[in-house]
């Protein structure tokens, strides 16, 4: 079997469900770049918009260029927090294989080089894919619930840092601030900070009832949830 990546013809072996193609992408909030290699020197590479619509058409027109099957396409990526989700949605639905590794672990792994840019970055990353094609340790998606609490958590741990923010100096100051400017301070922050505390507990009920409602939750959690920094 002969396959073409970016013009040069290259001889290989392999069924349908093996890996043929490693796709390297470095994701930015707008745009990703790709680089799709079959011996990790060769590249095909692309700079494609980081939006549900574009990816479909990308993927598309891969398995169309290409003509693979998806169990024959490993796709590996830096992990970048909320911009990785648009295609890691589309890579699970597909049952595409995808490793998302940590951006330092791809650095350490190839050593000093030279060169830094979302293209060179994509192509490291499909370098780094194919050269540890037989140790990639696939990422799989957590379970829905999950999901739903750790960003309950992330909202939560910004609006307790927040009252942080605010109720520390004004705790502070009693001792050092004239009486009559320290109780305008606190009049101007009292309807703040109350709402906090509100959206605070509104969000610790939230996550409290989806662990309850989830019975692999209440078992790792005894049936308790405990938050830090609730008052």
């Amino acid at each position: 079997m002969f396959r073409s990546v970016n013009g040069y013809i290259i001889k290989v072996t392999a069924n349908l469900m093996e890996t043929l193609y490693f796709l390297g992408i470095d994701i930015s909030k707008k745009t990703f770049q790709a680089a799709l290699t079959l011996d990790g020197m060769n590249m095909y590479e692309l700079e494609v918009e980081n939006t549900p619509r574009t990816i479909l058409a990308y993927f598309q027109e891969l398995k169309k260029k290409f003509n693979f099957a998806s169990p024959q396409l490993t796709v590996c990526l830096e992990h970048t927090g909320i911009y990785c989700y648009p295609i890691l949605d589309y890579l699970t639905k597909k049952g595409i294989k995808v490793c998302l590794e940590p951006a330092l672990q791809i650095k350490q792994s190839q050593g000093m080089k030279r060169g830094k840019s979302d293209k060179v970055d994509a192509r490291r990353i499909a370098q780094y894919a194919y050269k540890n094609r037989h140790e990639l340790k696939f990422w799989k998606p957590q379970r829905q619930v999950v999901q739903k609490i750790k960003a309950l958590l992330v909202a939560r741990d910004r609006l307790v840092k927040i009252r942080i923010q605010l109720a520390t100096p004004i705790a502070e100051c009693q001792d050092y601030m004239e009486q009559s400017i320290r109780k305008r301070i606190v009049k101007n922050c009292e309807h703040t900070l109350k709402a906090l505390g509100k959206d605070i507990l509104k969000i610790e009920q939230e996550i409290d009832g989806l662990v309850k409602e989830d019975m692999r939750l209440q078992q790792e959690c005894n049936g308790q949830v405990r938050f830090l920094g609730s008052e």
